[in-house]
Formats: C-alpha cells, structure tokens, sequence
C-alpha cells in the first residue's frame, strides 16, 4: 500500500545532476519548459521515433489543474514547437479541475505553439482530454518565419483528439501565429 499525498507534488526540470533531492517538489514551477539544443520542442508527451510515436500518456489530477507550459526557440526536424504531443493521451481533471496547455514556438523555421497528434500516421492513437466542471484551455502562439502555427491538431483517420467539458465546463482552443 501507498503513503496518501496531501500536498501537491511537481515535477522539477532536469539540471544534469543525479541526486537524491532532485525529483519532486511543492512549490509550482512559474516559468515554462524550453527546449535544449537539437531537440525541436519545449515539452513533449510522448517520443517520436522511427518507426511512430509512444502512446499511452496518462495523467489523472483527483480534481486538480494540469498545467502545461513549453517553448521553443530552437529548431529541429525544420520546425520549432512550444508543446508536442504523440497521440494516444488520455487527460483527466476530475471533477473540478482544469486542463491547460500554454505553447510557444518561435524561430526562422516553421514554429508551432503546440502540435497535437504531430505523429500522423496508421500507428496513431486516439487522445482524450476531459474536465467536469473544469475548464479546457489550449493556447498556441507562433512567430518569426511565414509559415507559423499558433495551434494545430491534425490527427490521422479514425483517431481523433476528443475534447470532453461536461456539467459547468467549457473549452477554449486560441492559436496566433504573427
């Protein structure tokens, strides 16, 4: 059996450094995730590979907010992406929490706020967001070159991204690209 968690518990970035402190923490990071050198996105939820992508992300907040913040400056691939994601996610805020992705893709290369499904192919899977009561909010923003995209969520035949608000919920899809 497990240790009941009473206070939220965040992720912290990678410094390089393998520690027993290094891992999780209770203070909310403020910023956001940045890409490093020879990877083109700030954040990704799954991994491209050759052969498709990882699938089967999961994330369950008990009513809490799943926050999600990358950028990217930095190209790879020929484009520049704030947050990426693979297919095959299911995202679950309970029953009051909410789900919100805030992208940022800027560069000389094609950028991208935020690709949903930017593996697309037959090895695809279909993705779920879902709030009750909660809020969906997903924001891209792209600049610097002609051929930007604040959001983008082409998915591949039968293997849609759903959007799920019920009971006092609502989803708000924002992308800019300038």
């Amino acid at each position: 059996t497990g240790t009941a968690v009473t206070a939220p518990l965040y992720t912290r970035g990678w410094d390089g450094v393998t520690s027993a402190t290094r891992g999780y923490s209770t203070e909310m990071p403020a910023g956001y995730s940045n890409n490093i050198s020879g990877y083109h996105t700030g954040l990704a939820l799954g991994n491209i590979t050759n052969a498709g992508q990882t699938s089967g992300i999961k994330m369950y907040s008990g009513s809490g907010d799943i926050l999600l913040r990358g950028r990217s400056t930095s190209a790879a691939y020929s484009v520049i992406v704030g947050i990426t994601t693979y297919g095959g996610e299911d995202i679950n805020a309970g029953t009051s929490g909410n789900i919100s992705f805030y992208g940022i893709g800027q560069g000389t290369s094609s950028a991208r706020g935020i690709d949903i499904h930017a593996w697309r192919s037959s090895s695809s899977a279909a993705s779920t967001y879902q709030v009750n009561n909660g809020n969906i909010y997903l924001s891209g923003i792209a600049s610097g070159s002609s051929n930007d995209i604040g959001f983008q969520a082409e998915t591949y035949g039968s293997k849609p991204l759903n959007l799920y608000a019920t009971g006092t919920g609502t989803i708000t899809v924002y992308g800019n690209a300038t």
